[in-house]
């Protein structure tokens, strides 16, 4: 009797520690999800055109942190694109996002990323308070392929309006494509929807924006992801499918719709260079430009 007895006590103590440990450390759902790796951002980090990269990134693995922990996204420290490239400090780190194809990207694989909902191929015209008399005379945006447009040669999207005749004049930096205008070798820039009012109330404010007639054309973004990290690429993936399942995602809503500055009350245009259809929508807001973008990409 006395060993059962013995047993028992041993039981009900060795119970009673587990218990007290758990309330120790608390309930598992509180518990902090691990920090398997700190991940290296490759981006121009602290040039205000590139933070919507930042916020993506760290919104999608936001949303995958429950399957696959928390991922802290740090940046390299090697100051312009052209450093990162020419010193190959880029090279260090696990993501890679950039708009040229100045990269050595064999150690990387890559990930369409529905960055700003789709948005990242609607151009807006910008031109020069001194030409506003010649753009406000303009109808319609497909009447911009006719004008000489300043563009960075070393973008991707560059070969994109050279393949549709587009009357490019072709620069090396982003400083010229503005410069281009002041001296008239241009005619008009094209910016996107995230870029355009952020770059004009920072740096030009001889600058206006036509916000009735857009261009837009299929530009596909991707991430680079560094081949042996498995758990980060499958976290992105996880996150950005639950960033797709949403239409029109709190993201885009946050970041594009604080700066796109739109008469909702009127119509625009936008010139599909694809298909050389032009489209009308009736209001002119973030919404149905996100909705007619979707409709672009599934024709």
């Amino acid at each position: 009797m006395k060993f059962i007895l013995h047993l028992f006590l041993i039981f009900l103590f060795s119970q009673a520690a587990h218990a007290f440990d758990a309330m120790r450390r608390g309930p598992a759902s509180v518990a902090p999800a691990p920090i398997y790796k700190e991940h290296e951002v490759k981006i121009l980090q602290g040039h205000y055109r590139h933070q919507y990269f930042r916020y993506f990134l760290e919104e999608i693995l936001t949303l995958s942190r429950n399957d696959f922990g928390d991922f802290k996204v740090t940046a390299l420290d090697c100051g312009n694109e052209e450093e990162c490239v020419n010193s190959g400090a880029y090279k260090n780190g696990d993501i890679i996002y950039s708009p040229s194809e100045n990269w050595d990207l064999s150690g990387f694989k890559k990930i369409e990323a529905p960055i700003l909902s789709g948005l990242m191929g609607l151009r807006l015209p910008v031109y020069e308070y001194k030409d506003r008399l010649k753009f406000e005379a303009i109808k319609s945006p497909e009447e911009y392929k006719k004008k000489r447009v300043s563009f960075n040669k070393n973008w991707r999207d560059y070969k994109i309006l050279e393949k549709y005749k587009f009357k490019l004049i072709a620069v090396d930096t982003f400083d010229e494509i503005y410069g281009a205008l002041t001296d008239s070798r241009a005619d008009y820039t094209l910016r996107g929807v995230s870029e355009a009012f952020i770059e004009i109330i920072n740096q030009k404010e001889n600058l206006l924006i036509d916000t009735k007639n857009f261009i837009y054309y299929r530009y596909p973004v991707y991430l680079y992801v560094r081949k042996t990290n498995k758990r980060l690429y499958r976290a992105l993936i996880s996150g950005m499918k639950k960033m797709e399942s949403q239409s029109y995602n709190n993201f885009t809503k946050s970041f594009v719709g604080q700066n796109l500055v739109l008469d909702e009350a009127e119509s625009c245009k936008i010139y599909n260079v694809n298909t050389e259809v032009v489209q009308v929508l009736k209001q002119c807001e973030l919404k149905g430009l996100v909705e007619a973008v979707a409709n672009f990409n599934r024709n």
